[in-house]
């Protein structure tokens, strides 16, 4: 080992003698460098009085921190960045601003044709009913058989009432017979279904998911999330609506007893079956899935609490469930999405979702993907700004304090903003801030703001000024009264982890994703509409429940004076005057979906 090391000495003289020679002449002229000159020509430079200090550690140290003072001092900061540089990122700023608004218009143009369409489409399966009607009473009569022209007409005006009413802005046609419109042409569809392409027969679909082996309820799962994921943007409105209008994941049951009903529980906790388990996967990448868009959202919190229940109790491993990671990450992203809901958020709170989040962030959080960690601190934002959460944060005051402000320091920078949101609720709360206080909370923010530039610094000053009690907290920002639907999401996106590392695999010759569904589960005469009048004022009823239902509107933590906005409960991050395109689009998701729950049972 010694001659190793005095090989390595010799190697370094030489290479510092090289250095000297081709290139250090521009050096030689100060004072400080000369004697380093005389360096590789001592014999014994370790013990030699004026070189023995170089060959200390704590010299090495010193070195390493004036190289680093040095980085800081003249790379960072605007006195060191080009005029030419600044030039060039103030026009992409303005290129990005300008973008953005052109994206907004093209959103709310999109909003408006697909509304248009889904009419359009209604209009068209109306149409399909009606001529369905009148085709049988024209068989009947051409076998000799009565026909009741009245009751015929009723019918038709059940199935298309706008065809036979009157209906603003048409005077003309208002004041037309049941007779007359019948006899007047209406426009004929080129397309049978353009957006989907063919119509499910959910029944049986409900049955195998029900009673199918277990291979089968795996790809059909799968089959169920790739028309989703799989499908146009502009079309997963109309795949999300056929599963409300037809109950997928039997939310709601009939008042006698079906072999159709499953509980969504059973997904989740599969009997005769060892947990974790594939089955469990599946249903979740799906229900995330469903989640995503407004629409399924309408859906899944159509049930009350009952999703929120099933999730939180696996999630929470109750009776013994197990699960792994990626189901876990699947629920924490529904629960996120499920939580722009108020009802969602206060049922979460109730089931003690706060706590156990606390718990398993400062448990897992180093171990984290960045996937799990972005929804998990987005869901605690979203529940801490209830009232209920902060008091239940008050014990564990110290536990969730000391997580907030590791995670300021994370590499994964996607989650810091629901950090930020997070730190800020529970800061409005004076026990909680008291302890902060106690902890030198101060000391840490200041730090981090220190290192932290652009919309970072300026989150992180407000809430230095609310710790301080420099600013009152902005109490608009708390969401415990119900006053409107805080669900004003403008775009509906889908992340790639739905489909990424999916275990479920068909074999060779199995049918999977729609090549399943058109071959096994194509429904052959498709669904016309036709109301029956014995359930016609009951589905009416149960929709008008079901497809509205009434959650507050939540505000931001910021505004345009240094406040920040926050959160993945809005995961939007657009101006307040853009949300009322929100309400446009829960019309248009309720109009698609008013048919009956129960009609397909």
């Amino acid at each position: 080992m010694e001659g190793e090391s005095e090989t390595d000495d010799t190697h370094g003289m030489e290479v510092l003698r090289h250095f000297l020679d081709s290139k250090g002449t521009e050096f030689s002229a100060e004072p400080e460098f000369l004697p380093y000159y005389a360096l590789p020509f001592v014999s014994d430079p370790v013990s030699h009085p004026s070189f023995q200090e170089l060959f200390m550690e704590s010299w090495v140290k010193r070195l390493t921190g004036n190289l680093r003072d040095f980085l800081v001092n003249h790379s960072w900061g605007s006195a060191v960045a080009p005029r030419l540089l600044k030039l060039g990122l103030e026009a992409q700023c303005n290129t990005a601003h300008k973008a953005y608004a052109q994206l907004l218009e093209a959103n709310r143009n999109l909003k408006q044709l697909k509304r248009r369409y889904q009419r359009l489409y209604k209009d068209h399966h109306n149409l399909l009913g009606v001529a369905a009607e009148l085709t049988g009473a024209l068989e009947n009569s051409v076998k000799g058989q009565a026909v009741d022209l009245k009751a015929t007409l009723d019918n038709c005006t059940k199935i298309f009432p706008d065809l036979f009413t009157k209906s603003p802005g048409t005077e003309q046609q208002s004041e037309a017979t049941p007779e007359d419109a019948i006899c007047r042409p209406v426009p004929q569809s080129q397309e049978d279904h353009p957006a989907i392409g063919f119509d499910l027969d959910f029944h049986k679909i409900k049955w195998n998911l029900s009673c199918g082996s277990m291979k089968t309820k795996l790809l059909l799962f799968q089959a169920l999330r790739w028309r989703i994921t799989k499908s146009p943007p502009e079309d997963r409105d109309l795949v999300v609506a056929s599963y409300f209008r037809r109950d997928i994941l039997s939310l709601h049951h009939s008042p006698q007893p079906s072999p159709v009903q499953l509980p969504l529980s059973a997904h989740f906790n599969p009997t005769h079956a060892s947990t974790p388990h594939p089955l469990q996967q599946a249903a979740a990448r799906l229900v995330n899935t469903v989640a995503s868009l407004r629409c399924g959202r309408d859906y899944l919190c159509s049930a009350g609490s009952g999703v929120l229940r099933v999730l939180v109790h696996c999630l929470q491993g109750d009776k013994g469930i197990k699960i792994d990671d990626v189901t876990a990450d699947m629920i924490l992203a529904t629960l996120q999405k499920l939580s722009l809901r108020h009802s969602q958020r206060v049922g979460m709170i109730e089931l003690g979702l706060v706590e156990w989040l606390i718990k398993h962030l400062s448990a897992n959080m180093n171990a984290m993907k960045a996937y799990t960690l972005e929804y998990s601190t987005a869901l605690l934002m979203n529940l801490c700004l209830h009232r209920s959460a902060k008091e239940r944060c008050v014990p564990v005051a110290k536990t969730v304090l000391k997580l907030l402000i590791t995670l300021l320091g994370t590499k994964m920078t996607q989650a810091i903003p629901y950090v930020n949101g997070a730190l800020y609720s529970l800061l409005a709360h004076p026990q909680i801030n008291d302890e902060a206080k106690h902890m030198g909370l101060c000391d840490m923010l200041e730090f981090y703001l220190k290192n932290s530039d652009g919309e970072m610094s300026k989150q992180l000053e407000y809430i230095l000024k609310l710790h301080r009690g420099h600013c009152q907290p902005d109490h608009s920002s708390t969401s415990d009264q119900e006053n409107g639907d805080d669900d004003m999401e403008e775009m509906d996106l889908l992340e790639e982890e739905l489909d990424s590392n999916d275990p479920v695999h068909s074999l060779h010759g199995e049918l999977s994703g729609d090549q399943l569904l058109y071959q096994q589960y194509r429904l052959v005469f498709p669904y016309h509409g036709v109301v029956h009048t014995s359930s016609s004022s009951t589905a009416q009823s149960a929709g008008d429940v079901v497809l509205r239902p009434t959650t507050p509107r939540l505000h931001s933590l910021g505004s345009s004076e240094g406040k920040y906005v926050s959160y993945k409960s809005a995961t939007s991050m657009e101006p307040s005057h853009h949300e009322k395109n929100g309400a446009e689009v829960s019309e248009t998701c309720s109009k698609m979906c008013d048919s009956v729950i129960l009609e397909s049972l």
